[in-house]
């Protein structure tokens, strides 16, 4: 990581703490929806959210 980019070490960690809540989140909105509600939007949501930030952990952190 160049010491000039325009993230930080800080900037991964809150990145791999987001995702983990995207994980939680997943949890919870899985046994919401073994309760019969309806989550396919939340579904979406968090399945597009996780990709951005996976998308932005790969290109400014390669292999972290």
């Amino acid at each position: 990581m160049a010491e000039n980019g325009p993230l930080t070490l800080a900037d991964l960690i809150e990145l791999k703490q987001k995702i983990t809540e995207l994980d939680k989140a997943d949890l919870l909105i899985e046994q919401a929806g073994r309760a019969g509600i309806d989550v396919s939007g939340q579904q979406t949501k968090t399945r597009e959210l996780r990709d951005k930030l996976m998308k932005m952990k790969q290109a400014f952190f390669p292999g972290q």
